[in-house]
Formats: C-alpha cells, structure tokens, sequence
C-alpha cells in the first residue's frame, strides 16, 4: 500500500458521503537496554499500524488497513462502504457529541532536540542521522545511566540484585490526506528500577518509580536528580528484614525525597495553594522540569526545593533531629479520604537516636493532612530525586529533597484498604 492507494480510498470515502476523511501511518519503534543482576540484554521491537479515518456529521469511525488479508482496491473500497453504512447509522441515532472527531496529529518534538541556535538547513536531519548512530551503539554508551547506577548498586554486596530497564520509545506518523502528507516525529526515554532483597532465606522486592524524560536516551550528566536505587536499597532492606512493629505515634517524621515527592504529588492535586513558599522549601523557578513529562496530560508537574544555602545531606541534619523520630521512605500504597486527609504506607521505616538512624521496623502507615504538612518543615536535605507518576493520562514528573517534618503524626492502626501508587 501506498499514498496513492491511500488516496484512491479517501476519494472514494469522500463521493460516498463522508464530510472528510485521512490516513494515518503510525510506527512505533522500541529500543529497551535491561540489566539483570549484572546480565546484559537488548531488544528492538517495531510496531505499525495504518488507520483510515473517515468522518460524517456525528460520527468519526475507523478502519484498520494493515488487518486486511487483501490490498486490493476493490476490496478496501467495499470496507470502507461497510464503515460508511455505520457511520450514517450513528448519525441518524447518536447523542454523543464530539464523537465526530479525528484523533489528532502527533504533536512533533524534534525541535527539542535540535539546537536553537544551529541555523544550518540540513540541521533536522543531522540530528536525526546522530540519533541512528546512537541508537546502533553499545549498551554501555546507549544506555549510561544504568551502568553507572549497576556499579554503585554492586557495592551494597551480593544480598542486593537490581534489576533494570531502559527503553527509548519514537513515534513517527505519517497523516494522508487527500491533498498533503505531514510527518511528525515524537521521543522519550523511561527507566525502571526493581530491587530485590535476600535476607536468612526470606526474599523481598519493590519497584521503583519510574523516570520518564522526553528525548532519546539520558546522559548521566544531565541526570543528578533521578532517584537513585543505591539510595533506597539499604533503608528497604533493612525494614524488610526485621519483624519489629512500630508501636507508638512518633514525635516527628523525616522523609527520604521519594516520600516527599509523593505527598507533593497529593497535595498539587488537593490544591497547589497548600504548598506555596516557606521558610523551608521553595517552588522551583526552573520550569526545565516540564520537559521531562511526556506525554500530555492534565496533571502539572511541580519541583520544590531547599532554601539553606546549600543543600544538606540527611547525614549534615541527623545532629539536630530528636530521638525517637522516624525515618521513612518507599511509599507503595496511598489511602485518600473525603475530609482531605491521606494515609500512606511506606515500606522502608527506620528509628533515629542518638544522632544516628538505627533500628528499623516493618512498613507502617501515617496519616497526612496536606494543608499542614509543609507549614511544619523544619528542615529540607538532598539530595534532589525526581520520579514520574502516571496521572490524567499523562506522566508528570516531580522533583523534590527529604524533609524533616517536624510535626507529630498518627500512626494507622490495623489494616487498611488502600490504592497503590503508579
């Protein structure tokens, strides 16, 4: 099949009937690095579909080209005849309204990738020729980031098996319409995380949030702020390998950067009102981080960060927290309530004393109320840790340090039904 097939249909669509009509040639390729306790793996995977669209005055219905088992004219015609009749037949009983629409184009973000300031005429395409280079690389070029964060994941010792992905997703469609042909282009990169934990013949695991970033591949240079599996494996592991419970409401709580980043993503969605600027933490004027969200959605990206001069290590705030404080981290299950409060699990729980972090317990979970959580940060620390979260159909990314919330909390007692995160 060709434009000139597509066309052949689209006029024949458009004497029949139909207020307009295109073609759409959509190809997705997947090119996914994966490390596996120290195994190396790639996959390339490429996806196509070609999709008819065929619009009348209260209906837009479809027509999937690549399912025939002929590309014969006269065939495809007597296809389209058939959508036709069903189209008109929702015209003539439907109340949905917009259900006329065609899907629209793939909004094309190769500008993001092509430097601003390169005024040559071939400069598209000479992104787009480095960018096959890249992708025929080797993993350790290909796919740095997952190298770099291997090896320091390796120090923890053979107890601790990460297990990792990167995949590199392009979006090249193809619109056919009776006059014009548009392509667009569209990128980004994912990486996931999942920790495994082995301890006295009893195995436990957690997957990280994702990371999401628009672009082709992710150079560990611009990437200081992913949240790093090496940070949260050993407060984990340690929770996941003791039965202690906690028993009492503790004075106060410190959050590990994945904690906060959650309960920023609850309050945004509460009322971005209850974050605003305090002694403590501030709204990031860097809006670069919008660019790390892909695709569209409704739910807006946000990145706080600390307001001391430099940014803490929990390790430079430790002096200063009082005993009996507990450390917590890994959020995995997330309970929201119609008073606005919210109640969150986390899965790494730790006691501080003595200006250390010591005796770990078993996941636990404590009840939140947004408006007064970042009233009540005494201190932010680093380092900074950006997550995506799936949300609204989109995949926002919020960036965020630990806090020290100082702030009695209640402990949830018993079980709980709760929603798990994305």
């Amino acid at each position: 099949m060709d434009d000139v097939f597509f066309r052949d249909l689209i006029g024949h669509a458009m004497r029949c009937g139909a207020q307009d009509a295109c073609v759409d040639e959509d190809r997705t390729i997947l090119d996914k690095d994966r490390i596996d306790r120290g195994s190396v793996s790639q996959q390339h995977i490429v996806q196509s579909t070609t999709t008819l669209y065929i619009k009348t005055p209260l209906a837009c219905v479809s027509v999937r080209l690549n399912d025939f088992p002929s590309s014969t004219l006269a065939y495809a015609k007597k296809r389209v005849d058939e959508a036709l009749s069903a189209a008109h037949l929702i015209d003539a009983w439907s109340m949905t309204p917009d259900a006329n629409t065609i899907p629209p184009r793939l909004e094309d973000d190769t500008y993001r990738y092509i430097d601003p300031f390169d005024d040559e005429p071939e400069a598209s395409q000479k992104k787009r020729r480095a960018f096959d280079a890249f992708i025929k690389s080797e993993t350790s070029v290909r796919a740095p980031l997952l190298m770099r964060e291997f090896a320091s994941f390796s120090r923890l010792g053979d107890a601790f098996a990460l297990h990792a992905s990167q995949t590199i997703t392009r979006h090249i469609q193809r619109r056919i319409t009776a006059q014009t042909t548009e392509t667009a282009h569209a990128g980004f990169t994912t990486l996931e995380w999942i920790i495994v934990h082995a301890h006295q013949g009893r195995t436990a695991s957690i997957r990280l949030p994702e990371y999401m970033q628009m672009g082709y591949g992710i150079d560990p240079a611009d990437a200081a702020e992913v949240l790093s599996p090496t940070q949260i494996a050993q407060h984990y592991a340690a929770s996941a390998s003791t039965d202690d419970i906690v028993q009492n409401d503790p004075p106060a709580l410190v959050l590990g950067p994945w904690a906060t980043d959650v309960i920023l993503h609850e309050t945004i969605h509460q009322s971005p009102y209850y974050l605003g600027q305090t002694d403590a933490i501030a709204i990031d004027s860097n809006r670069g981080i919008l660019q790390c969200s892909t695709p569209k959605g409704s739910c807006p990206a946000y990145a706080i960060h600390p307001t001391t001069p430099e940014v803490l290590t929990l390790a430079q705030i430790l002096p200063q927290i009082p005993d009996g404080t507990l450390y917590v981290d890994a959020p995995t299950f997330v309970t929201r309530y119609s008073d606005k409060t919210i109640d969150i699990t986390f899965s790494a729980v730790e006691e501080i004393r003595a200006h250390q972090i010591g005796r770990a317990f078993r996941p636990a979970t404590f009840k939140f109320v947004p408006h007064l959580f970042w009233k009540n940060i005494k201190l932010a620390f680093g380092p900074l840790s950006r997550i995506s979260m799936k949300c609204q159909n989109g995949n926002p990314t919020f960036q965020s340090p630990g806090v020290w919330l100082d702030l009695p909390i209640q402990r949830v007692h018993g079980n709980t039904t709760h929603a798990r995160l994305p």
